[in-house]
């Protein structure tokens, strides 16, 4: 595989990964039972994990690598880094893409 193959691969999988990892923190978030939503948000760390080892491979690669969190804003071009982000917008936008109710 070509190295421009393997990263745009690599992306794609980054890209899944922090979006896994932010479905799940909601998910763990709404859930009224403590033991479920602990479950579930080991279940995002595991995610997180997966994104950092795809990280690591995309910088052995050269290639830069945003913060999820600027992913996940996708922030119009030219937007400064870092901005909070709205977690309420963040779980509607979720909920209505995912299919992911609030209890």
């Amino acid at each position: 595989m070509r190295p421009d193959e393997a990263v745009a691969r690599l992306l794609q999988a980054w890209r899944g990964e922090v979006e896994a990892q932010a479905i799940y923190t909601i998910l763990a978030q709404r859930m009224r039972e403590p033991r479920r939503a602990q479950v579930i948000r080991e279940i995002a760390e595991g995610e997180a994990r997966h994104r950092e080892r795809i990280e690591k491979r995309l910088r052995e690669l050269g290639q830069p690598i945003a913060w999820p969190i600027q992913y996940l804003r996708a922030a119009p071009e030219g937007a400064p880094a870092r901005l909070p982000v709205d977690l309420e917008n963040l779980a509607a936008c979720f909920e209505e893409q995912h299919a992911v109710q609030r209890q």
